[in-house]
């Protein structure tokens, strides 16, 4: 009866973590067009309305050819950027923005351009620290694919705000660190936890599978294992510890 009762508890805990572990990897909408990217069909371009002429499963807004039905197509070039730690930021702090892309080729090249004016140089990231209130950053991308749609697409636009609060306000911002995106595939950036000296992830064993001493804000993920982990940021005596989900 022992056994029975152990197996059925077991079983039952299993069903809950399954079940939370499906909702959580299905709760990403990296376009934030409103459609989670476990349904969109274009999850790196914005389209809500989610038309697709040709019932192919690809929208539109990202098909390579839209009016003939060819559900292993092309994708159109897409190129998202993201701003870390933020778009709000203190003046004089550096700001790094990275980008994601779609049907980039093998080749693709990258212009990023700050209010309309070239700046960086052909890589998927672009550094500032000499950013004004109301600065827009954005990113073009060339693909070296061929598209009937074509092969040339602006990402979203990042304006940035210059943080106004005094410098014991601004320290209060650390006492909210938190990561994302959560799930991740690739990336993970942390948010809110200054002078990073460390981090390390744990599976979920507790066993240490990355330890790096480094300030960086932004951790690569890509090489784990599908699952459950968690990861630790450590800043001299103080620490941040909290779940993530590698999808």
């Amino acid at each position: 009866m022992m056994k029975a009762n152990y197996f059925f508890s077991l079983l039952k805990t299993l069903i809950i973590f399954g079940s939370f572990f499906l909702v959580q990897m299905n709760a990403q909408d990296i376009d934030n067009d409103g459609v989670l990217d476990s349904s969109d069909n274009c999850k790196y371009t914005y389209n809500p309305d989610q038309t697709d002429e040709d019932g192919d499963q690809i929208g539109d807004a990202c098909d390579c050819e839209k009016t003939i039905g060819n559900p292993g197509g092309l994708h159109t070039p897409a190129i998202l950027i993201f701003a870390h730690p933020s778009t709000t930021v203190n003046n004089g702090d550096l700001v790094s923005f990275t980008s994601i892309i779609d049907s980039g080729g093998s080749s693709p090249i990258y212009q990023w351009r700050k209010n309309g004016v070239n700046v960086g140089t052909n890589i998927a990231t672009y550094s500032d620290n000499i950013l004004n209130n109301g600065d827009v950053i954005t990113c073009e991308l060339k693909s070296d694919i061929i598209c009937t749609a074509g092969n040339v697409r602006s990402s979203n636009t990042l304006t940035i705000t210059i943080n106004t609060l005094s410098a014991t306000e601004s320290n209060l911002q650390e006492t909210n660190p938190s990561i994302y995106p959560n799930p991740a595939s690739n990336l993970i950036f942390i948010k809110n936890f200054k002078n990073i000296s460390g981090i390390k992830i744990y599976d979920s064993t507790e066993r240490i599978v990355k330890n790096l001493k480094t300030n960086t804000d932004a951790v690569d993920v890509s090489n784990l294992n599908k699952g459950i982990y968690f990861i630790e940021i450590l800043s001299g005596n103080k620490s941040f510890k909290t779940k993530f989900i590698k999808e």
